[in-house]
């Protein structure tokens, strides 16, 4: 399940004050499964990180309260248990998560899944389709959680203090080891750092993030179930692909940094900015467009739809190696051989954030575009983010939403939350990573191809949750701290 829509700057709603939280169900306990990262202060100055992992609100069981009498079924409501947004938002309840058996979530050892549950869980598997009983799911989002979030098994959870754990990117470097080995075309496994509120934009006694409330990004979703607590009930539309899909009248905008869109055929990194907002709304004031904001209606959330001068950066400025020119540099087979684990490094800084991976002890970096008109150096900086809108032909969204100082402002300067996905598109299809895109452009075209996936019917969501059920991500051995702390290079 990935998400498409975007924001303008007017009108903007904030999140209103819950005025019916949203319900928590008591039928499956919610039990976050551990995953251990390491905090870094200098190099070889390390200290583990007890975290945690929690499931997207909108994965999960919405039900009746007190009863298994489901809210949400199939893509649509169902109207004879809720048939208006304040009887939904009062009578349904998210519940915990079976996060192995219903999602194909397992964190583990990087010793091997038999040690699991020892407290030494540093890697996390997503498993892209899972069947269980009569059904399956396809895909999952999750969010590192801080160390101090409780188990609603605890004798009296508190709720109301869990809080996704943040990051400042600043001057700060991630890096993390990944197998993406049966990820194919068409699949995604994603690794964002977004703006969304660490406390889940909730009120006690809500679920809160400790059930993963509060998602937001830079497409402005509306196919959020709840948006502030409440329930996007209203205009909701069924998707006419996607069997668990749909839209709302609302989307939950903020700005987002994707660190990690990849495949085995293919990766991208991503900045995505939004317009600034007036500080309490009143026009006075500038206040840096990562506050989660409410857009109504096709006509203010969706790209494609209304005036784009005033909303977020859908497509970001962005990084892709293969369209910038650099074949044969990643792949199976690739230099980097994308049929092994290797390691991402990504940097940030206030003119240029870079990435370099790592395999067999051996580093490579990321090649320098071959587009004439294009900066001679690989990353994203403000020549770059204006060079290749020009060079591809592409309109300046993030220009228009303050340019790369509002990378800055937005992006290296807030608090970002940490999400983990995998899952496919049926917007695009993902040929925006790894295909030829826009699908009727010759891919002699600059930046026209992204990767090596054709034909693009192959990367149909209904093709490939057919042909490649057994495909999974595991994320493993994260690290964050000041640039030159987290890896030996």
């Amino acid at each position: 399940m990935y998400y498409h829509f975007l924001l303008p700057i007017l009108p903007l709603l904030l999140y209103p004050p819950p005025t019916h939280p949203q319900k928590i169900g008591l039928y499956q306990p919610e039990t976050h499964p551990p995953l251990r990262w390491t905090h870094c202060t200098a190099p070889n100055q390390c200290t583990p990180v007890p975290g945690a992992v929690t499931l997207d609100a909108n994965y999960r069981w919405l039900h009746r309260v007190n009863s298994s009498m489901s809210c949400f079924w199939g893509n649509t409501w169902d109207e004879t248990v809720c048939d208006s947004a304040a009887n939904c938002t009062e009578t349904c309840a998210i519940e915990g998560a079976e996060y192995g058996k219903v999602y194909g979530v397992e964190t583990f050892s990087r010793g091997g899944l038999e040690s699991r549950g020892d407290g030494g869980e540093d890697a996390i598997s997503l498993r892209f389709r899972v069947n269980f009983d009569y059904a399956y799911n396809i895909g999952s989002r999750l969010f590192l959680l801080e160390p101090e979030s409780s188990s609603s098994t605890d004798p009296e959870p508190d709720y109301s203090q869990a809080r996704y754990q943040t990051f400042t990117l600043r001057d700060s470097e991630l890096a993390f080891d990944v197998d993406l080995s049966t990820v194919a075309c068409g699949i995604n496994g994603a690794l964002s750092f977004v703006r969304m509120p660490a406390d889940g934009q909730e009120e006690e006694p809500t679920a809160n993030a400790f059930y993963g409330t509060g998602y937001c990004d830079a497409t402005c979703p509306r196919s959020q179930h709840f948006i502030g607590s409440h329930a996007n009930f209203d205009d909701w539309l069924p998707s006419s692909t996607d069997p668990v899909g749909g839209t709302g009248r609302y989307g939950a905008c903020c700005g987002q940094f994707r660190v990690w869109d990849g495949n085995a055929h293919s990766f991208s990194m991503s900045a995505h900015v939004c317009p600034p907002v007036p500080k309490g709304g009143d026009g006075g004031g500038q206040v840096d467009g990562g506050t989660v904001r409410v857009c109504e209606g096709a006509e203010q959330c969706d790209y494609y739809e209304g005036e784009r001068g005033e909303k977020c950066d859908f497509w970001g400025c962005g990084w892709n190696p293969y369209r910038m020119g650099g074949r044969g540099f990643y792949g199976v087979g690739g230099e980097v051989d994308t049929g092994r684990v290797f390691t991402v490094v990504t940097r940030w800084t206030a003119e240029r954030i870079t990435q370099f991976l790592i395999q067999d002890g051996q580093t490579f970096e990321v090649p320098a575009p071959t587009w004439e008109g294009l900066p001679t150096k690989s990353g994203l900086s403000a020549d770059m983010c204006e060079a290749q809108r020009v060079v591809f032909g592409e309109r300046d969204n993030m220009l228009e939403n303050g340019g790369w100082d509002a990378v800055a402002e937005q992006l290296l300067d807030q608090p970002m939350v940490l999400s983990l996905g995998i899952g496919d598109d049926h917007f695009a299809w993902n040929l925006w990573l790894d295909s030829i895109y826009p699908t009727d452009a010759s891919a002699d075209l600059p930046g026209a191809a992204r990767g090596d996936c054709l034909p693009a019917e192959d990367s149909d969501p209904q093709v490939v949750e057919n042909t490649n059920p057994a495909a999974y991500v595991i994320w493993s051995n994260i690290r964050f701290g000041p640039i030159g702390s987290t890896v030996e290079v």
